[in-house]
């Protein structure tokens, strides 16, 4: 082999040897995760919040603080506050509404729980009130599955055991809210009362993280299971869950402390794997602390505010970790690209009433449906609704949706009659009416001979 050409060899070889370790790098990298710092929270927070997703932005409320969250231009501004200042409660969001439910305050000096069921709409930027749960209580865990709020163990406040924490007056109670008809109904208990712990959503299950458990609740069949507890045995962290869209499906638990520690906030980074009930950790959060939150944007999580310990300064902290796997769809993630189709069922044929039903079906989950009543403004509704006050004559109606994954779509345009039938005649008002005009035009009559009889001399 002539020199040139051994040289050529030797370079080839050089290159493929140093392509093969950037990108043995780069694939190690990806699939440890790592942090990122973000915008810090406007202001300290001083007791456990909760943060939620809702259209993409995240929500952290606490106390009497409300902000939101824009991850695309990492920009924080601020919101109307809970109607009921607290902390330690439970937070949910359905069709782009958050549901903050119990937690506690301290009032007159006295650590005081609630029942308060509150929402907020980020469209209107306002607060409502429902129907409360059964019993006031705090450090509980919440989570949406198939439309209903699973609400979840927590406090009361009131001592049973005492002198082993931490049953300060836990209870075992799961209670499920239906925003539709504003009920609660009682369902299967957790087994093992824990308060202070983290949970998530995963493939329709609840997952709750306590100190030495991982329970596991089912909605569809109403029962629990127990799965392998976190290694570090932490308590008030904050966890989240991955979608399956941008990194396999995991749930990821932050931060926390033990009684051990003093409560002392960690730097715990916990990865469980439902898929095979295991655990791993990941990269050690840049921030030590407890009593945080966390919300998972597109499988990109923020983990934010807290506190390093018991006594120990708030924090406003925004990281942002990036999970193990990064970057690679999970096997079971099938993406939901297809426009949703929907089909306008009712109106369909001629009514003598003004009120008049509002029937369509979608081949998909929607975030948000409407209709238009004769081209005018959309009026927003949750299913199946009643069109009102209609009047005499012809009609066109069309509804409107979007799903998550911001497809716009509309379905045909009924066009409808609608004939009342003609009032009833008002006799009485009418003979009234009759009534009055006689008399009056008798007592005319009268005065006007009064005025024209001659004087008697």
């Amino acid at each position: 082999m002539k020199l040139r050409e051994m040289v050529s060899v030797f370079w080839l070889f050089f290159v493929l040897l140093v392509s093969c370790v950037i990108v043995s790098e780069t694939v190690s990298a990806v699939s440890e995760g790592g942090w990122g710092t973000k915008a810090p929270l406007p202001q300290v927070i001083l007791g456990k919040g909760g943060a939620i997703v809702v259209d993409g932005k995240i929500y952290v409320v606490g106390g009497s603080a409300t902000y939101m969250y824009d991850p695309a231009s990492n920009v924080w501004t601020a919101k109307a506050p809970m109607p009921t200042p607290r902390f330690y409660f439970g937070i949910a969001a359905y069709k782009n509404k958050i549901y903050t439910i119990g937690g506690s305050a301290w009032v007159n000096g006295t650590e005081k729980s609630y029942s308060v069921n509150e929402v907020y709409d980020p469209a209107s930027d306002t607060w409502q009130t429902k129907q409360p749960v059964s019993t006031s209580r705090y450090d509980l865990a919440a989570g949406v599955v198939n439309g209903k709020i699973y609400l979840i163990g927590g406090s009361t406040g009131i001592i049973q055991n005492p002198g082993t924490p931490p049953n300060m007056g836990t209870v075992y109670m799961n209670e499920v809210y239906d925003v539709a008809n504003d009920s609660w109904t009682a369902k299967a208990p957790d087994p093992l009362a824990v308060q202070g712990s983290s949970s998530a959503v995963c493939d329709g299950k609840i997952y709750i993280l306590g100190q030495f458990s991982t329970e596991i609740y089912d909605p569809a069949n109403d029962t629990w299971t127990r799965g392998a507890a976190n290694p570090g045995q932490v308590v008030y962290s904050a966890a989240a869950a991955t979608t399956g869209i941008d990194a396999p499906k995991q749930i990821c638990v932050f931060g926390g402390a033990t009684y051990e520690m003093g409560l002392k906030g960690s730097s715990l980074t916990q990865v469980y794997f439902p898929q095979n009930n295991s655990w791993s950790y990941g990269a050690s959060m840049p921030t030590a602390r407890e009593y945080l939150t966390a919300a998972d944007v597109n499988d990109t999580i923020y983990v934010i505010g807290g506190s390093k310990g018991l006594s120990l300064p708030a924090v406003t902290s925004n990281e942002v970790y990036w999970p193990i796997g990064y970057g690679t769809p999970d096997p079971s993630y099938v993406p939901e690209t297809f426009q949703p189709a929907v089909s306008l069922l009712s109106p369909n044929a001629a009514y003598n009433v003004s009120n008049v039903p509002l029937m369509f079906t979608a081949d998909k989950a929607l975030d948000w449906a409407g209709y238009s009543l004769d081209g005018a403004k959309n009026i927003t509704v949750t299913g199946n609704s009643t069109i009102t006050n209609l009047f005499d004559g012809r009609h066109n109606v069309t509804v409107y949706a979007n799903d998550t994954d911001g497809n716009m779509v509309s379905s045909q345009t009924a066009v409808f009659n609608v004939t009342l039938p003609p009032a009833p005649f008002p006799t009485a008002p009418v003979a009234a009416v009759l009534i009055a005009s006689v008399a009056i035009a008798c007592m005319g009559a009268a005065v006007y001979y009064r005025k024209k009889k001659p004087a008697i001399v």
